[in-house]
């Protein structure tokens, strides 16, 4: 991990205030992909968006995509396509987005498994922190399943994703970067979102069936391994709020951030 995270260096780390429009998020990504790809140092981003469903590529070409689209569009859950792979997963002020954007220029030796690591080993360690143990592994019946979530007792309560593009190393052109990205499902109604994503995914013409229990908030897993307890000496800020700060206090460690930039 320390030689990936100098090979990167300087880092910068920002966190965003506030809910982006759906589908400005999403866009803000590869703005700050292309702005990294000049060979500057690795970037993590935390952010959140209103509710969305975001859909792939692959997705987008399903034989009723533009009614569906429309049909969700109009009950308040815009669809967005994304670049990088996976299946249809909910956006929502309850999930924490993180976004790792490295430049293609320096990646000469990286692989997959490298850049997943980089993006989920200080979100482990958050959560450890808080007292939320997870580890990797797929989840049988969830969304958007893969080898890189991150899973509690079974369930899945974050889902990652990868995209390379443009150049590699030892292009002549200073161009590309590496987008992994993570939705960290902190609170809300993820029932409610799992059974937006099967509604949609059927209507558009595809597979849906995604089991609702399959998937779990970090609120819900916490609350099944410690009850809360009156009188009590808990945190009492909100638990986005103590997610995001274990999150940056590991991140800031382990990447070897001198500080956090907050934008409006």
């Amino acid at each position: 991990m320390s030689a990936l995270r100098a090979a990167f260096s300087p880092w910068r780390l920002t966190d965003e205030e506030g809910l982006w429009i759906p589908g400005e998020g999403v866009k803000r990504d590869a703005e700050l992909g292309a702005e990294v790809s000049g060979g500057r140092g690795g970037l993590v981003r935390l952010w959140r968006s209103d509710r969305s469903l975001v859909v792939t590529r692959r997705e987008a070409r399903l034989p009723r995509f533009v009614e569906a689209k429309e049909a969700f569009d109009a009950e308040g859950w815009p669809v967005v396509v994304r670049d990088s792979g996976g299946t249809t997963v909910p956006h929502f002020p309850g999930a924490l987005q993180v976004s790792l954007l490295l430049p293609r220029s320096r990646s000469e030796g990286l692989g997959v498994e490298n850049v997943y690591h980089l993006l989920c080993e200080p979100v482990k360690s958050a959560l450890h922190a808080l007292g939320l143990e997870t580890g990797y592994g797929e989840v049988a019946g969830s969304f958007c399943d893969g080898r890189f979530n991150l899973v509690h007792a079974g369930r899945k309560v974050a889902g990652t994703a990868q995209r390379w593009k443009g150049a590699g190393p030892g292009s002549h052109r200073n161009e590309g970067y590496i987008l992994s990205h993570m939705v960290l499902f902190v609170e809300g109604d993820l029932v409610g979102a799992t059974k937006a994503v099967n509604r949609f995914l059927e209507l558009a013409g595809g597979r849906g069936g995604f089991e609702l229990d399959a998937q779990e908030t970090v609120d819900r897993a916490l609350r099944r391994g410690h009850p809360p307890q009156a009188g009590g000496d808990a945190d009492a800020r909100p638990l986005m709020d103590r997610v995001r700060l274990s999150l940056r206090a590991a991140l800031e460690r382990d990447l070897g951030l001198p500080g956090t930039t907050t934008d409006g």
